[in-house]
């Protein structure tokens, strides 16, 4: 059941995103949520690469000059605010703001279920801002220093770890 309802917060997330009226007056067909689509997979590669890019330039300097855990403690800080910002401006909406309260409470789903759901996907959420950050910054730092295996232990506990902290 729980999952089913975490299935159908993160479908209602998308419809909400693909739905969003932009002044005109017909609504948008097969082409616009697929030019929306385009639009989103462009700002990630953006998003991407622009972390890629400052990790690059950050962590041969720093791990030469010995401050390797300073590379990674910024990663994780940018991390962090990605998914705190994220955490303050999708919280009232898809937390208490929801619009099928009523309809869910009417149902035999126990309430813990319901807000295990919007708890659950609000934490994947959390996740996908982590994996924005730590993906590129764990790439960049594996290509140019070549780490021991710890390193990947390290990086997918801090990425589990980090979306908490938000």
């Amino acid at each position: 059941m729980l999952k089913t309802l975490i299935r159908i917060r993160l479908a209602a997330m998308k419809e909400t995103v693909m739905r969003r009226n932009t002044g005109l007056k017909r609504r948008g067909g097969r082409g616009m949520r697929i030019l929306i689509g385009l639009a989103f997979a462009y700002l990630a590669l953006c998003l991407l690469m622009l972390i890629g890019l400052l990790c690059y330039a950050l962590a041969a300097p720093l791990a030469g000059a010995g401050l390797g855990w300073l590379y990674h403690a910024v990663a994780g800080l940018i991390a962090v605010s990605f998914c705190f910002m994220g955490s303050v401006f999708l919280a009232q909406s898809q937390i208490f703001d929801a619009r099928d309260n009523e309809l869910l409470l009417s149902m035999p789903i126990p309430p813990r279920l319901i807000v295990a759901s919007r708890l659950l996907s609000f934490l994947l959420l959390n996740y996908l801002y982590t994996a924005i950050v730590m993906v590129p910054a764990a790439v960049v730092y594996a290509v140019q220093l070549s780490p021991g295996p710890m390193f990947y232990v390290g990086y997918a506990l801090g990425f589990l770890l980090l979306p908490m902290l938000s």
